[in-house]
């Protein structure tokens, strides 16, 4: 398992540059890394819903009603990064609107979300690569004179990261099955 030294270490070396012993530690590279690691993890945590940082809740409506043209509003996970499905609706009926979901569905409402993961033990390899990538194109602006060609191949790569978090996460879900209904009796006979 990755620790957060580990990850900043991967993107220190995509950069070339040299590794440090602890983050912060006492050098710059140290420094920039424990300056750029979280905004880099939520970040790309919000770019893929990743089945090891995805959570439910059920939340009650607010107290408020919203004056935007919704029914209800609900106040959103602390620990949200990005919502994925509203009563099992991944289809937009639903808005975030000042920290809050605005919705015209009825209390309570499930959500389902990825939130904000920071324990590296639960990082997926594939995370773990597409957070030391993502670092890489940040720290190699402040610390390496990074080349255009090796930030489009940094770029390049953490794109096919995203690209192949789909397709792994996509096996380790289980294939939903659609229920008969009587069009599909009707077609079958």
């Amino acid at each position: 398992m990755a620790s957060k030294t580990d990850i900043c270490n991967l993107a220190l070396s995509a950069i070339g540059s040299k590794r440090v012993t602890a983050v912060p530690g006492e050098h710059e590279r140290g420094r920039l890394c424990d300056l750029y690691y979280d905004v880099v993890r939520r970040e790309v945590l919000h770019a893929h819903p990743w089945g090891r940082a995805n959570k439910r809740a059920t939340i009650a409506k607010d107290a408020i009603d919203p004056t935007s043209g919704y029914d209800h509003r609900y106040l959103l996970p602390a620990d949200h990064i990005r919502i994925i499905a509203i009563n099992k609706r991944t289809t937009r009926n639903w808005e975030i609107e000042d920290n809050y979901i605005v919705t015209h569905d009825d209390s309570p409402i499930d959500v389902k979300y990825t939130h904000d993961l920071q324990d590296t033990t639960k990082f997926s390899p594939t995370l773990v690569q597409a957070i030391s990538t993502r670092l890489a194109l940040y720290l190699g602006e402040r610390l390496a004179d990074t080349s255009a060609s090796k930030k489009e191949e940094l770029r390049v790569t953490y794109e096919q990261l995203l690209r192949d978090a789909k397709r792994f996460d996509g096996r380790e879900r289980s294939s939903h099955r659609l229920a008969d209904t009587s069009w599909l009796t009707a077609r079958g006979s």
